[in-house]
């Protein structure tokens, strides 16, 4: 679970709102639900593999 932050970067080329130690709390969840939207809203192509947000 630790890697799921970098993952995200790396693939998205976006800022998420978590690092190795980041536990969600009522304090850190908008970041995180605002985070998931952005990413569900863009434009990913089933299959495809990303790196920093462009199509390999």
């Amino acid at each position: 679970m630790e890697l799921i932050p970098s993952l995200l970067s790396i693939w998205t080329g976006k800022r998420v709102p978590a690092d190795y130690n980041t536990i969600i709390s009522a304090s850190n969840y908008k970041d995180f639900i605002d985070c998931i939207n952005e990413l569900s809203s863009e434009n990913w192509e089933k299959g495809q593999k990303y790196f920093y947000g462009y199509k390999l």
